[in-house]
């Protein structure tokens, strides 16, 4: 049987050895432009192959997946070849996920993804406008968390000058944490056109809602409070 403190330990390990590209990514802090550098990387080296999909954060997919398997049984999975932060601790004690998922643990890092209509753009070119998104098309976005977490809401704000305004589009949230944003360009970009800046305020159900104010302040400072996170998604409207 695992010896969960001894899995603790090397995870500990290897998360001090951990460069700082891959933990920034792990954490889900690192840029597009940084992220995609890493699967570049990954592309031309097995060995970087490896590491990359160690530490990537899970997909919207995965997530489900994993808290699915979680809940069915607390074994490790026989054929599993290789562990991937920070899974092992959840793998090693399912008491460390439900810790992890419980209101007032820390949130989780998000990263932010999103398609329109049938092509991904996670890998597209990285402009100084981001992706475009056209009317009469379907858009998605995607928030994913760097582990499972619970009990969270999403309040969405655009950027109005040298100001931030509330911005309420619908918002699915997963049994894991994992947050999409989908609709038709017209309805998602309300009022929008031409390039905009989405900031999504990712906040325990319980706990205030900031003052936008606050939350610019944050993304100004690329700082991350303890009571929320600012996601910030950049994309160009054609109406």
């Amino acid at each position: 049987m695992t010896d969960p403190l001894k899995v603790l330990a090397e995870v500990e390990t290897e998360d001090s050895e951990m460069p700082e590209d891959l933990r920034a990514l792990a954490e889900g802090r690192a840029s597009r432009a940084a992220a995609e550098a890493l699967r570049v990387e990954a592309d031309a080296s097995a060995e970087a192959a490896e590491r990359y999909d160690r530490f990537r954060p899970y997909s919207y997919e995965e997530d489900e997946a994993l808290v699915a398997s979680l809940t069915r049984t607390v074994a490790r999975p026989k054929s599993a070849a290789r562990w991937r932060w920070p899974v092992a601790v959840a793998a090693a004690s399912i008491g460390s996920i439900f810790a992890l998922s419980q209101s007032g643990s820390p949130l989780p890092g998000y990263r932010v993804e999103a398609s329109d209509g049938d092509r991904a753009l996670r890998s597209a070119p990285v402009t100084a406008q981001g992706p475009k998104h056209a009317a009469g098309s379907l858009v998605t976005i995607l928030l994913r968390p760097k582990f499972a977490t619970s009990d969270i809401v999403v309040d969405t704000y655009v950027l109005d000058g040298a100001a931030l305004r509330p911005h309420p589009v619908a918002a699915e949230i997963s049994k894991s944490g994992a947050v999409r944003i989908q609709g038709p360009v017209e309805e998602v970009f309300a009022g929008l056109d031409g390039d905009v800046t989405m900031l999504f305020v990712v906040r325990r159900s319980d706990d205030r809602r900031p003052a936008a104010s606050e939350v610019h302040a944050s993304w100004v400072a690329s700082k991350q409070p303890a009571e929320y996170r600012v996601v910030a998604y950049r994309c160009r409207v054609a109406s």
